[in-house]
């Protein structure tokens, strides 16, 4: 039997996303759940494609865009609180924050499983990415749009370990 929920959006994230985008949980059905995501001002996410999933996205603050490609379509798009998208699933998908604010919006995941799930990490980080994070040096070698010549790693701005996920 499923129970009503009514939850706040919490100061602190509580799951590190995939692309690195910070997760902050709210309600759950046994059909999907919803998230509050919020990636920092002036960085860009890691690229990846959901496997098991498909998302709807409405921001809520902040300037940004999004990169999405699924099959031979592929797009950037211009977002900002109001604007709405989806995210297929088998979507490659990638996203960065302009300007001094950071990006926030909500995500309805529309699948049998809640973002506690561990299957939930089933995506895979691209290698032909459309952006590169110059702030936390993150991103493919090869991105298509890469926005500066991209500077080597020193040991302290490696990226953590992330469990089960494969690079391709």
């Amino acid at each position: 039997m499923q129970r009503m929920q009514t939850l706040t959006v919490a100061e602190r994230y509580d799951v590190l996303a995939p692309d690195s985008s910070e997760i902050r949980l709210l309600v759950s059905t046994d059909r999907g759940s919803m998230v509050h995501c919020t990636l920092a001002a002036g960085r860009t996410s890691l690229a990846v494609r959901h496997r098991t999933v498909e998302e709807v996205w409405y921001f809520l603050g902040g300037r940004g865009e999004v990169w999405r490609k699924l099959g031979g379509e592929e797009q950037v798009v211009a977002v900002k609180a109001g604007v709405s998208l989806t995210v297929p699933t088998g979507a490659h998908f990638q996203f960065r924050a302009i300007g001094a604010k950071p990006l926030t919006f909500r995500d309805r995941n529309h699948a049998a499983v809640a973002w506690r799930s561990r299957s939930h990490t089933r995506c895979r980080l691209l290698a032909g990415a459309a952006w590169f994070d110059l702030a936390t040096q993150q991103g493919p070698q090869n991105a298509l749009r890469a926005t500066a010549p991209i500077p080597s790693k020193d040991a302290s701005q490696r990226s953590p370990e992330r469990k089960g996920i494969r690079r391709e």
